[in-house]
């Protein structure tokens, strides 16, 4: 599955492009069982100082993100139709090439699972 990872920048979700808006909120809902997920969102959206959003698009559509604080992930999300194809490891391929990552804290023990696995796939093939 050929995914793409772009920086989304702070707006409004009104300021968004057509399709972004709806896709983050599908995605939103997906992970509403996901404390991590919910403040790092919230964190985005109010302008945190240093929280990117990372949006993992597949023929333009957004179909997973990774927040990120510094070389922190905060958390990941990938759209419940979507799971299973690789989509988070490439998120987490892409920013791990780009700079160190190390988990929060209070991510949640699964996602610090499967993001500690795929940083250990990669340091394993280096």
């Amino acid at each position: 599955m050929p995914v793409t990872l772009d920086l989304l920048s702070r707006t409004p979700l009104s300021d968004l492009p057509e399709t972004d808006a709806p896709d983050l909120a599908r995605l939103a809902q997906d992970m509403s069982a996901c404390p991590c997920y919910q403040s790092a969102w919230i964190a985005w959206q109010a302008s945190a100082p240093g929280v990117r959003l990372h949006a993992a698009r597949f023929n333009g559509r957004i179909v997973g993100v990774i927040f990120v604080e510094g070389d922190c992930v905060l958390s990941l999300g990938v759209r419940a139709l979507t799971r299973g194809r690789g989509v988070g490891r490439r998120m987490v391929s892409v920013l791990a090439q780009q700079h160190s990552l190390r988990l929060s804290a209070q991510i949640h023990t699964e996602l610090a699972a499967f993001v500690s696995a795929c940083l250990t796939s990669l340091a394993n093939r280096k």
